[in-house]
């Protein structure tokens, strides 16, 4: 495979562009080795990396996504690390999906070491459990997970995941205002195992390898 549209899929001449956001700074501590993988390929031109977004997921909405507008045309591959916002990748993988209608650029997450072992897994299954995404979140059996994660989401990037991964844009759930009898006809509808509607959990799409 060529240099080049190793994340986007469509692009498919020049360096790679990677763009990373991490949830504060601090977490820049766990993204050194991964983070000086990148700059070596960015010296050897397989890669181009974009400055380094700290953001956070208590963003006012708007402004969320006038950045993500403004970034969707610079890069083909989003590495999303962070330690204490599990709910980072999920907002970014969701207005890049339903408001801006983008297919190409993929969202690598990474759920960096927390405080201790509990906060880590309490982030990891956020990321897991947030609906109707198309984030990637392992590698075969190798979940994104700490420095070593981060790492590994680096070096899936440089050299091209998108001939595994396929974005697939749905509609997702959308608002609903329900009188209290319809709710609670709902609720018991649902309790008594009627299906709801809407997307499952998890990723819609195949896991990279």
């Amino acid at each position: 495979m060529t240099n080049g549209g190793g994340c986007g899929g469509q692009r498919m001449r020049g360096p790679t562009r990677i763009g990373i956001v991490v949830s504060r700074r601090s977490d820049l501590t766990q993204c050194v080795k991964g983070l000086e993988r990148l700059a070596l390929e960015e010296s050897a031109k397989v890669v181009k990396l974009l400055p380094i977004m700290v953001l956070n997921s208590h963003w006012r909405h708007r402004q969320a996504v006038r950045f993500l507008r403004r970034l969707v045309k610079l890069v083909d591959c989003l590495i999303v690390a962070t330690s204490d916002d599990p709910h980072l990748p999920a907002m970014i993988d969701a207005i890049l999906r339903r408001e801006l209608h983008d297919d190409r650029v993929r969202v690598i997450a990474v759920a960096l070491s927390g405080w201790n072992h509990q906060a880590t897994r309490a982030t990891v299954l956020s990321m897991e459990s947030a609906r109707c995404h198309q984030m990637i979140l392992r590698f075969g059996r190798q979940k994104n997970i700490g420095g070593k994660g981060f790492s590994r989401a680096c070096a899936k990037a440089s050299v091209g995941i998108h001939l595994n991964y396929t974005v697939m844009l749905t509609a997702g759930p959308k608002p609903e205002q329900l009188s209290l009898r319809r709710a609670i006809k709902i609720g018991r509808e649902l309790k008594s195992g009627v299906p709801s509607q809407g997307c499952a959990s998890g990723n819609l799409s195949r896991t990279p390898r």
